[in-house]
């Protein structure tokens, strides 16, 4: 063999696998199963489970949000824009 023509690789018995062909080589996996695979995956890496368990509170308190905070927050109880007094010492 020359410098331009490389040497073929040594066959390895038991090397060559067959590639199925036909309806059953075609098969996606169900959309549930790409989920948990997912989510497996993520599991296992320590930076993004610590962002999983964040992401999990933050939508758990979003659930809980009207229970949380049961009051308008924009209902006023006072008169906005007044200069201090001994009650509000930097005024409102």
């Amino acid at each position: 063999m020359s410098i331009v023509t490389p040497v073929p690789p040594p066959t390895v018995p038991g090397a060559a696998v067959e590639v199925p062909r036909g309806p059953a080589a075609r098969q996606v996996p169900g959309p549930l199963l790409f989920l948990a695979r997912s989510l497996r995956t993520l599991w296992s890496n320590g930076k993004a489970r610590i962002g999983l368990v964040i992401l999990g509170i933050d939508i758990l308190v979003a659930i809980l949000a009207p229970l949380l905070a049961p009051h308008s927050p924009t209902a006023t109880t006072f008169v906005p824009y007044q200069s201090p007094s001994a009650t509000n010492w930097f005024g409102t």
